[in-house]
């Protein structure tokens, strides 16, 4: 079979869609099991506005600061120190 020129680019965006809704869903999930009343992300640029975007607005309000960048490698003392300054 052949495929279309635009199948795998759909395939990646659907994809990467999947991921940020898994992601909200994470965030919502340790949300619901904890009582937050202020919390702060460190996210990748390219996905903040569409991951923020997917959250109830009860999350969002509560979302005080956050900061674009790639800190997966990151030790976790050198992202909380981030938001400490």
């Amino acid at each position: 079979k052949r495929q279309g020129h635009g199948e795998p680019h759909g395939r990646k965006t659907e994809r990467k869609k999947r991921q940020i809704h898994d992601m909200a869903q994470a965030i919502c999930n340790l949300f619901n099991q904890e009582d937050f009343d202020l919390w702060n992300l460190a996210i990748p640029q390219e996905i903040s506005h569409r991951l923020i975007e997917q959250l109830p607005i009860q999350v969002q309000g509560k979302l005080t600061y956050y900061i674009s960048g790639d800190y997966t490698r990151h030790p976790t003392h050198e992202i909380e120190q981030l938001f400490s300054s």
